[in-house]
């Protein structure tokens, strides 16, 4: 099964590079001065620049912005008049294209700007059964909220102590989710629950045998994370082009980057409190590690996401605080996912 996230497309011309993916990296909020955000954007080759477009409204107005992003991230003040934010990726392609990317929101609606949102939020599989994703640990989350809702169902809403969700989809083309940090706070009488902005995106499946057969002459182009596509059953895919994945059986491409992540290396394995952790990477790429428990629980972040150069990387995990028993180390790119176990001895 290959999966696709993103969308990239250009009103004039067809765009010669991948899209961008864009990812809430940081929240902070002041009560002076409101809600600020940090915004990463993945690098991609064959482009020559960066941007994100900023939507929101005022009074029932539209102000969209459009920000250079020269160092690959952006630092943003949210206007507090406004409870809906929109973010999109756009890469400008060596040819001067433009390909634009998925779109996430923060929805500050019925919301209490001191609870963090979820943020660093990773879609780690889909198939067509299920979907899963994870987030950041919160530290002042007690909980989290995810609602799910199938094109045309009703919404289900269920409740995690852990950054980490898995739902089972229904039959729909379109899945739209929101994850809420839910922070507990003193009340007169006992704590109330405080619950933060809304992360949101949708997902779209296609199957290719109920929807429509995708050929190589029925797409204009398909690249490695992101694509261009016209369906030649279903036209363009409307306002839920933003943000979702294609999930296809049978795809020919056109173009196949290598992996990023090259050889890897954990040792000792087994180890006591200390362990070395050599990768190397074929391009620039933003690489993020975590540490987890058997039952697929964040631990520890050992590696915050960050832009690496070209080369072999190492690192170095202290296992001290954890007892002994059996974990799973992960390394994580735009496009990667590297599991390994690794056993602490008493």
């Amino acid at each position: 099964m290959l999966v696709f996230d993103g969308c990239c497309r250009s009103t004039f011309a067809q765009p010669t590079c991948s899209a961008s993916v864009l990812q809430l990296a940081a929240y902070e909020f002041n009560p002076n001065f409101g809600a600020r955000v940090l915004i990463t954007i993945s690098p991609v080759e064959g482009t020559v620049s960066y941007a994100m477009r900023h939507r929101y409204q005022i009074d029932n107005e539209t102000v969209e912005e459009e920000i250079a992003l020269a160092d690959l991230q952006i630092a943003l003040m949210l206007n507090p008049l406004a409870s809906l934010h929109e973010f999109t990726a756009l890469t400008t392609c060596e040819d001067g294209t433009i390909a634009e990317g998925a779109t996430f929101f923060l929805d500050f609606a019925n919301a209490s700007s001191e609870c963090p949102p979820p943020i660093n939020l990773v879609i780690e599989f889909v198939n067509n059964a299920a979907i899963g994703f994870r987030w950041n640990v919160n530290s002042q989350a007690d909980r989290y909220q995810v609602n799910y809702t199938p094109q045309g169902g009703a919404t289900q809403t269920a409740e995690t102590p852990i950054p980490s969700f898995i739902q089972e989809i229904v039959p729909a083309s379109v899945h739209t989710f929101e994850v809420r940090s839910i922070c507990v706070v003193p009340g007169i009488l006992n704590q109330a629950d405080q619950y933060g902005p809304a992360y949101r995106f949708s997902i779209v499946t296609v199957d290719d045998i109920k929807a429509f057969k995708l050929g190589c002459f029925e797409m204009e182009k398909v690249v490695d994370t992101a694509y261009v596509l016209q369906c030649t059953k279903h036209g363009d895919f409307g306002p839920n082009k933003d943000s979702f994945l294609l999930v296809h059986k049978n795809v020919c491409l056109t173009a196949v980057r290598e992996p990023v992540l090259l050889q890897t290396s954990i040792y000792p394995n087994p180890a006591n409190d200390e362990i070395s952790i050599s990768f190397g990477l074929r391009q620039s790429s933003i690489v993020a590690g975590d540490l987890l428990n058997i039952q697929g629980q964040l631990l520890q972040n050992w590696l915050s996401p960050a832009l690496l150069d070209t080369g072999v990387h190492l690192r170095r995990l202290y296992l001290g605080k954890h007892p002994p028993g059996i974990y799973l180390l992960r390394i994580q790119t735009q496009e990667q996912v590297f599991v390994q176990k690794i056993f602490k001895l008493p």
